[in-house]
This record gives C-alpha cells, sequence and structure tokens, in this order.
C-alpha cells in the first residue's frame, strides 16, 4: 500500500526562533511504516539558515536537514532513505510534525507545503471501495485549521469499471453531506473536479476536523479504488 498526503501552508518561518515553524499532518489509517517520506517546498533568499526536523506520532524525532551556512536560494526536495531509517516498523496513524527552523535574522522566508508520503504492507478501505462485495468506502483527509469555511473546491481521481452505480458524498466534520456524484452513466473510471455549486452548501461549516470522502458502490465491482482526491478550503 502507498499512499501520501500533502499540506498547503504559506506560512512565515520565523527568524532566529528556538521553536521555529511547526506544522501536523494527521494520518487517520491503520498500518506500520515500511519506507517514508518527505518533500518540502520553501521559498528563502538563503537556505543555508534552513534547518528541518520531523516527529513521529510515538514522538520519535529525525534531523532531515542540518543548518549548513552554504548560500542558496529556495528549496524543493525529498527526504527519504537513510534519514528515515529510525520511522520503519513504527505506527503510521497519527499526527507526524514538520519543524523548520530559520537559525538567523534578516531573510524570511516561507514554508510553501509538504507532503509525507508511506509505503505500508497493511490493506484497509481507504484504497479499495468493494472487493466484489459491495457496499462503501470512506476516506478522510484532516483539517487542523479553526474557523469557518468561506471557500472550498476538490477533485477525485477514481478508477471503476462502470461508474453509473456508484454514489459520491462529502461530509464536513460537523456530518453535513452534499452528493458529489450520482447518475446514471456507463463510462469507466471517474475524474473530476467536484461541482462548486454543491461545494457552496458547505460554506460556513466548520473546517477544522476529518473531511470524509464517502464512495458508495451497487455495482459489486472487483476493481474499483481511489487513487486521490484533493481538498482546497478557503478559511475565515
Amino acid at each position: 500500500m502507498l499512499f501520501s498526503k500533502q499540506r498547503q501552508i504559506n506560512a512565515l518561518i520565523p527568524d532566529n526562533a528556538d521553536k521555529g515553524l511547526q506544522d501536523g499532518i494527521r494520518v487517520i489509517r491503520n498500518g506500520k511504516v515500511e519506507d517514508i517520506h518527505v518533500r518540502v517546498n520553501i521559498t528563502h533568499k538563503y537556505t543555508g539558515d534552513i534547518s528541518i526536523s520531523l516527529e513521529s506520532p510515538s514522538g520519535t524525532v529525525a534531523t532531515l536537514l542540518k543548518q549548513t551556512r552554504k548560500p542558496g536560494k529556495n528549496l524543493s526536495a525529498v527526504f527519504d532513505g537513510k534519514s528515515m531509517e529510525k520511522f520503519r516498523g513504527e505506527k503510521i496513524k497519527g499526527e507526524w510534525k514538520l519543524t523548520v527552523k530559520d537559525g538567523s535574522p534578516l531573510d524570511q522566508g516561507y514554508l510553501n507545503n509538504w507532503t509525507i508520503g508511506f509505503k505500508s504492507a497493511h490493506k484497509d478501505t481507504e484504497l479499495f471501495i468493494t472487493d466484489g462485495k459491495g457496499g462503501a468506502l470512506e476516506s478522510h483527509h484532516y483539517c487542523h485549521q479553526k474557523g469557518k469555511v468561506k471557500s472550498i473546491k476538490g477533485s477525485l481521481d477514481l478508477l471503476h469499471p462502470s461508474i453509473d452505480k456508484l454514489k459520491v458524498e462529502l461530509i464536513s466534520p460537523k456530518g453535513k453531506s452534499v452528493t458529489l456524484f450520482s447518475k446514471s452513466d456507463p463510462k469507466k473510471n471517474l475524474k473530476k473536479s467536484f461541482p462548486k455549486d454543491i461545494l457552496k452548501k458547505l460554506e460556513g461549516e466548520e473546517a477544522k476536523g476529518a473531511w470524509c470522502l464517502k464512495v458508495t458502490d451497487k455495482s459489486k465491482s472487483k476493481s474499483a479504488r481511489i487513487k486521490r482526491w484533493s481538498l482546497d478550503l478557503g478559511i475565515s
């Protein structure tokens, strides 16, 4: 099983601050780490000031990047392999925390986004819809930020031999549900952006918490799965 989570954060990295910028991605699924990688995108005029570490839900910490003092502009990098070995065998479920520090004053930088990806032997229903038995799949994205939803958009890429028996719903953390797709359509696979007029019904909802994508399949297909889905919330 392979999967990843991304956070679009666009947050200022404090200059010369002990705590730095701390951000988390919460994973709501089971399994143990066989392999793990982290990708970061940082805007900064002098990346030699930057150091990065990752903390697992159990408290294990790994240094991904040390401050080098070497000149460089902006940083787009993937950390994997030896730097991640201490996380192997740990539980995936929980909050993974990234800390980015800027060890010098003057030059301000931003963490634009970061992604954490896992490989695990564990299989669960977040990827496979029915396995020939019919029923429903629920997949979750967790929003860490408090506030009300002022804008919302999203997309879905789902593999299915015939999507005419699918119903796709998006459910807010407070339980409000909207139907994104439910129609007679014999096409293969479903790859589309969520309808804007339907998503507007979720504006004003509390943003923080687990957002659920629920896919109900009455066809008893053996080969259905979600490749990816995204949710982009504007929060006031």
